[in-house]
């Protein structure tokens, strides 16, 4: 994960968030820690235009941080420049871990709660 972390990092960041449904195609959506499950919790990710991503698929994949249970996953071709919004299906109050991953490899990761 370092040796992918470290990619990015002279590049920009690569923005990866939660924040409401209803906001997730806002340029500046919160980055919530917290979100409540009747407001639709949306995972975001953000490519910066200038960077080392390549043109290539990326998995954003979501799992119960207590439990390390897989609830979703969902593959995109993402490209440098862009910005991917996604809303996971049946999402029940609880901790979560969203991980972003290329050629199976995490990039970023982030939490948020789920009230």
């Amino acid at each position: 994960m370092a040796a992918a972390t470290a990619l990015l990092a002279g590049c920009g960041t690569v923005d990866l968030y939660a924040t409401r449904a209803a906001q997730m195609h806002e340029p500046k959506a919160p980055r919530l820690k917290e979100i409540l499950l009747d407001d639709q919790p949306a995972i975001v990710v953000h490519l910066p235009k200038h960077g080392d991503w390549k043109d290539q698929p990326g998995m954003v994949w979501l799992e119960e941080a207590i439990s390390g249970k897989a609830v979703w996953s969902a593959t995109e071709f993402m490209r440098a420049g862009t910005t991917h919004c996604f809303i996971p299906p049946g999402l029940k109050p609880g901790t979560y871990i969203v991980t972003l991953k290329t050629d199976g490899e995490p990039v970023v990761a982030s939490n948020f709660d789920v009230k």
